[in-house]
């Protein structure tokens, strides 16, 4: 089986494409249209130079991966086997209020907000709504803009918009103010088969349910990055949040969707009010995000590019998982997780000591944003952005796959080392207690 993966910004998915070489023994090509994109995996996976390069390589017996929310039915429409996204798809994500908009169409619960054009208008507003707002940055604007707020009276929040007013090349960044609701964050996912979600032999719809963890520090404190880490999980018996989300999407997704193979994840807030248990929409992301994709294909038992290939030729069933949580870690280094253009202090081209050759990988360490030097036989970074992997474990105790990550990350020698070490700790003592009592996760995953 041969596999194209490729991205139209900086490539995100490098995890995945070494995952399905190195320990599926699958034929991966990478492009990447950014230049720290092309140097991900240099020297570890064949990169393509040009999209047409790829395309001609890939040919129309292979599968074209796309790990970003772009529209890609062009490649569709010329007859390639393809996994992405359309308009719709694109539109859901990158403008919230447009996400919104779909979410309350189809009925489902989602917080009030207000659309704000550039951070001027939005310090305006808080100042005259005061109230505890949530800060969600629109498009490519950098993560580290996103915010919760703390306080009722928005003193906060207008803040954080004044620091964000005094970062480079921000006076047009648009984004949407939503009213604070105190819940459990929790998502769920399905993959979406054109017109039908993918379902195991007994047909039971084959769902992901996961808890991101988006701050960088321990105890979920300091910046907000694209993610530190995940826990996540497969089952077909989890249904409560699926059926409150996805499956009221679907009726939408067989109108505006049709042409799509894609995972669309639903993320929520859970939260009792009144006495009364509900659920408000925080974001849709059809596409699967970092650092998760690398943690699915582990926790499949069934290989991962067959999956995935039979997602795109429309084939139910025939899939296994592994019956435990998986736990997967980001480690970074200098800087990361900060996001935000023209900061000093990168480390790129930096090397990087793993414990290990590159013709025995740990199967628990899945590379990204680095390159190999065969020559000096020698990793290096590959980005300014300097995320160096993803580890990965899986157990019945959360806090015992967890554990395992922390000390294999400690064993990754590169300068500045920066990662979490309780990923899902608190969402095994706090919130997994209470999804179980409201039913949306079942007791014996616990």
């Amino acid at each position: 089986m041969r596999f194209l993966i490729f991205a139209s910004d900086e490539f995100m998915w490098s995890s995945l494409a070494w995952r399905l070489q190195h320990f599926e023994g699958h034929d991966v090509r990478i492009f990447a249209d950014e230049k720290d994109g092309s140097l991900k995996l240099d020297g570890m996976v064949k990169h393509a130079k040009t999209m047409g390069e790829a395309l001609r390589w890939v040919g129309r017996d292979g599968y074209i991966l796309s790990n970003d929310e772009s529209d890609v039915s062009k490649f569709r429409k010329m007859g390639f086997k393809v996994l992405g996204g359309n308009k719709f798809t694109a539109k859901i994500e990158n403008s919230r209020a447009f996400g919104m908009e779909i979410a309350k169409k189809a009925g489902i619960n989602i917080p009030n907000y207000h659309v704000i054009k550039n951070i001027k208008e939005g310090i305006k507003f808080v100042k005259e709504n005061p109230d505890q707002y949530v800060i969600k940055q629109e498009g490519d604007a950098p993560k580290a803009f996103n915010y919760v707020g703390i306080y009722e009276d928005g003193s906060d929040t207008i803040e954080q918009l004044e620091w964000m007013a005094k970062q480079k090349n921000v006076e047009s960044v648009g984004f949407i103010l939503q009213e604070f609701v105190e819940g459990i964050e929790f998502a769920t996912a399905g993959f979406w088969m054109y017109d039908d979600w993918k379902r195991d032999d007994n047909g039971n719809i084959f769902i992901g349910i996961n808890r991101e963890h988006k701050k960088a520090g321990d105890g979920d404190t300091g910046l907000t990055c694209g993610e530190s880490g995940t826990v996540a999980r497969f089952t077909t018996k989890d249904t409560k949040l699926f059926e409150q989300t996805l499956e009221k999407l679907t009726p939408i997704l067989k109108e505006q969707a049709s042409d799509v193979c894609i995972s669309i994840d639903a993320n929520c807030g859970i939260c009792e009010e009144d006495g009364e248990i509900k659920a408000y929409l925080y974001e849709w992301t059809p596409r699967t995000g970092f650092p998760i994709s690398s943690l699915q294909e582990y926790l499949l038992n069934t290989e991962g590019g067959m999956f995935y290939a039979d997602l795109i030729d429309r084939k139910q069933g025939d899939i296994d998982w592994k019956d435990e949580w998986g736990v997967v870690t980001v480690i970074g280094c200098g800087r990361y997780p900060n996001d935000l253009p023209n900061v000093p202090g990168s480390f790129k081209d930096q090397p990087i000591e793993f414990p290990f050759k590159i013709e025995n990988w740990d199967e628990h360490i899945s590379p990204n944003y680095i390159r190999y030097d065969s020559k000096k036989e020698l990793f290096y970074l590959a980005s300014e952005y300097e995320y160096i992997a993803d580890v990965t474990y899986s157990d019945k105790d959360i806090s015992v796959a967890n554990d395992k990550c922390v000390e294999t990350m400690k064993k990754i020698i590169v300068r500045a080392p920066n990662y979490r070490v309780d990923i899902g700790k608190r969402f095994k003592d706090k919130e997994l207690p209470k999804l179980i009592n409201w039913g949306y996760i079942n007791d014996w995953h616990s």
